[in-house]
């Protein structure tokens, strides 16, 4: 495991019919699963696919929308890979998706009391780009109270 990763328990997961047994992992407060490593085959066989007619009246409307030429057979198949058999290593990967890339900041800033003025009644968030050119977010704990983040590739970079 890597340095700092210590083992928590396995744990049940269930979807539809299936369920599997996962090794979780905590570090740095997150929690991680176990994916093992695996040969499985990826990739798409357009040919041996037949759309049902929601698909079919969708692409129609997607088509038409967005002026594509190509029939949804030939679309598919320029946008997808052939079939193949790749191995996965092992892996950790977060259990609860998480949004990266923001960092606490007063709630009293001038550009977070900007954006707090102008919240809408209700919001459960709002985002904006200050003058300061910092991209500055404002949103709600769990008890209605604010919180207000700032982009951290910005905040670098200053």
């Amino acid at each position: 495991m890597p340095k700092g990763f210590a083992f928590n328990c396995v744990a049940s997961f269930a979807m539809g019919s299936i369920t599997n047994e996962v090794a979780l992992f905590s570090f740095d407060n997150a929690v991680f699963a176990l994916i093992p490593g695996a040969q499985i085959e990826l990739g798409f066989d357009v040919s041996h696919w037949t759309p049902n007619p929601d698909e079919l009246e969708s692409w129609k409307l997607t088509a038409n929308e967005c002026g594509l030429e190509l029939s949804m057979e030939e679309q598919i198949e320029s946008a997808t890979l052939r079939k193949r058999i790749v191995t996965i290593p092992p892996l950790l990967m977060e259990a609860c998706a998480v949004e990266v890339g923001w960092q606490s900041v007063s709630i009293d800033e001038p550009e977070v009391r900007a954006i707090v003025e102008h919240l809408p009644k209700g919001a459960s968030h709002f985002s904006s780009i200050s003058n300061s050119n910092r991209g500055i977010r404002v949103t709600r704990d769990e008890f209605g109270g604010l919180i207000g983040l700032c982009c951290m590739n910005r905040v670098k970079a200053r």
